[in-house]
């Protein structure tokens, strides 16, 4: 409870509001991923868009939900932990030139395989969630998975095989 109430001090705004936050990692990943499915990974302005997401990757663990360092949320610096943000940013980080030796991408990576649930699945940021709004998600299981095996997770890699497991049942 104590580090939500900090974590909700720091996020005030000097007039005592709150924003509930722009989008611009989960806008970025959507027009990335477009461009590189249509066959301009190459593209020159993509090299700006490899710059923001490295900048937008937050370095710091995010003691209000206790999940680890090296995660991408929707936005700025001070955004919430995100599961889909995290693993469609390491997919389209990888798919950029260069993107097998991204430590940005291994960080987002390993903060993925820590955010496992003990079933399989992925939920929004918090391991082992209830069911419901912010609970175990079919669509962030699935993007994960894809993440995985764009970095060279093979079928019966351990993670996939628990992820699989658990979206066919």
């Amino acid at each position: 409870m104590s580090a939500a109430a900090r974590w909700l001090r720091s996020a005030a705004n000097p007039d005592g509001s709150w924003d509930l936050m722009p989008l611009d990692v989960t806008w970025t990943n959507f027009a990335a991923a477009a461009l590189i499915e249509a066959g301009h990974a190459d593209d020159p302005q993509l090299i700006g868009t490899r710059e923001m997401l490295h900048r937008h990757q937050q370095p710091e663990p995010f003691d209000a939900l206790g999940c680890p360092a090296y995660y991408w949320g929707f936005s700025s610096p001070r955004s919430w932990p995100m599961a889909l943000e995290t693993a469609e940013a390491s997919a389209i980080l990888l798919r950029l030139p260069g993107g097998a030796d991204d430590r940005h991408v291994r960080a987002g990576l390993a903060w993925l395989t820590a955010t496992q649930d003990a079933a399989g699945s992925w939920s929004l940021a918090v391991r082992n969630s209830k069911p419901g709004g912010f609970g175990p998600c079919p669509q962030m299981t699935a993007k994960v998975v894809g993440a995985l095996l764009d970095s060279g997770a093979e079928a019966d890699d351990p993670r996939v095989v628990r992820a699989v497991r658990w979206l066919v049942g």
